[in-house]
């Protein structure tokens, strides 16, 4: 525990919970509450980090983390699961100051309900509450602890200073208002400051996803749950109730929202998944001088995208991508030389298009004494295939990508809406920089089948 609690009397009851098992047996006994436990067994589900509920609030309850992110399926109890948490908090954490703001005040109040719900409970200690009661905004307690649910507003966000900060639904949240709510938390009276932020995720590039996104960079522990973690016997859902589900929903919804399958824009050429995968296996990737190192390059007349790969056996990691913008086109392939001179690039594999791009990228790594090799790569014949590649190296987990940038631009990577597998061309020069490195590898795929998108023909891929 890095907060201090404190027991309020001799009874079980009264004695607060100092380990993840007291805290499931506390719930279970007095609150009458069984969140669900283990995580599960499901190949997805480990496959993905996932966890259970009872390991998410154990998690924000002992506060071994500054910083938490509650990713999970709809109707899986986050709002009630945040509800119980500052209840808990409030009771045995002195002087313990929580603010609690959803995506719209409706959102907010919801826990306070909850909260009174818990208040009225035959065994919660109601001579601690002040006034007897909990109002519409939430309650203040004898022993100086105060729980307060805010309307989605600068002003409301930017008043109190409690320890602890909940936020509910952030995906429906202005990033306006999230970010003046991070300035609320402070370590005061023994109970250290605590952000805390909830939600399932409905759009493919909004705040929630953002928050995962960047979680390393703020240092932020993941708790994601799906419906796999909540089904009976371990939790509240009936198989009769997900299959119901499942049938009134769409195909889309019932994957974001109940899988944990990340929101697509349009039709997705790459799956998100195994993005996120790639991006989280790859964030410390470094250049080795004892690997080989090869390179993508997908050229435009404003923007040129280089991205950087080695091939350490077990799998090939994009340890950096470098964007080059406005720069004329001469300037542009001497830095690229200079590039292949620092990290002793032994091949470039480059869209064949335009051409004078390449003929003026060989001329400069010639005069440098530059011995890197030029691959022009056409896309009307290679580019379907170098997609198949990069699909399976990513799926198969052989492929990472260091660069925040370049994860991103791969999700947003889709086929333009009724275009029939027409790829839209909108900022694809990440991926298009890979797809050229990827199309040199058709040769690890043979014995695969897939279906070449532009001949419509059976080609070696996966």
């Amino acid at each position: 525990m890095n907060d201090l609690v404190v027991d309020i009397g001799e009874r079980f009851d009264q004695k607060a919970p100092r380990t993840k098992e007291q805290l499931a047996v506390y719930c279970a006994v007095v609150l009458n509450i069984r969140f669900p436990h283990p995580a599960s067994d499901n190949e997805f589900c480990i496959k993905n980090g996932h966890t259970s509920p009872l390991d998410a609030i154990w998690g924000a309850y002992s506060n071994l983390d500054y910083s938490l992110i509650w990713y999970a399926m709809r109707g899986s109890g986050k709002t009630f699961e945040l509800s119980v948490l500052s209840y808990l908090e409030s009771i045995f954490k002195r002087r313990c100051g929580s603010t609690i703001l959803g995506g719209s005040l409706e959102q907010s109040t919801k826990a306070v309900a909850y909260l009174k719900e818990l208040w009225e409970l035959p065994h919660s200690p109601k001579k601690l509450l002040i006034n007897s009661e909990v109002a519409g905004r939430g309650y203040k307690l004898r022993n100086g602890s105060w729980v307060e649910a805010l309307a989605a507003s600068t002003k409301s966000v930017r008043g109190p200073h409690p320890q602890k900060l909940r936020l509910d639904e952030v995906d429906e949240m202005t990033d306006v208002i999230y970010d003046a709510s991070l300035g609320q938390p402070k370590s005061k009276f023994g109970i250290n400051d605590n952000v805390l932020v909830s939600s399932t995720l409905h759009n493919p590039f909004g705040l929630m996803s953002k928050i995962i996104d960047n979680r390393h960079k703020t240092k932020s522990k993941l708790y994601a749950w799906c419906v796999n973690e909540v089904i009976y016997p371990k939790g509240f859902w009936t198989k009769e109730e997900i299959e119901r589900r499942k049938t009134q929903i769409t195909k889309s919804m019932w994957k974001a929202e109940y899988l944990l399958l990340r929101p697509k824009v349009g039709d997705s050429i790459f799956d998100f998944e195994s993005i996120n995968r790639s991006h989280e296996r790859g964030l410390y990737d470094k250049y080795n001088n004892k690997l080989n190192t090869e390179s993508g390059i997908d050229w435009g007349y404003q923007t040129t995208v280089l991205n950087m790969i080695q091939d350490n056996r077990s799998n090939f990691k994009n340890f950096k991508s470098i964007h080059f913008e406005n720069i004329e086109l001469t300037e542009r392939c001497y830095l690229i030389a200079d590039y292949c001179i620092k990290f002793n690039i032994k091949t470039i594999y480059a869209d064949s298009n335009p051409k004078d791009s390449n003929i003026t990228l060989r001329k400069i790594l010639e005069e440098k004494f530059c011995d890197t090799e030029l691959i022009a790569i056409a896309f009307n014949k290679w580019k379907s295939i170098g997609i198949n590649v990069l699909r399976y190296l990513l799926e198969k987990d052989l492929l990472n990508i260091t660069d925040d940038i370049c994860q991103k631009k791969m999700k947003q990577y889709h086929y333009k809406k009724g275009g029939q597998g027409v790829i839209a061309k909108e900022d694809d020069h990440y991926p298009d920089s890979l797809i050229a490195w990827g199309a040199s590898r058709y040769k690890m795929l043979e014995g695969l089948k897939i279906l070449d998108d532009n001949k419509n023909t059976i080609i070696n891929a996966y």
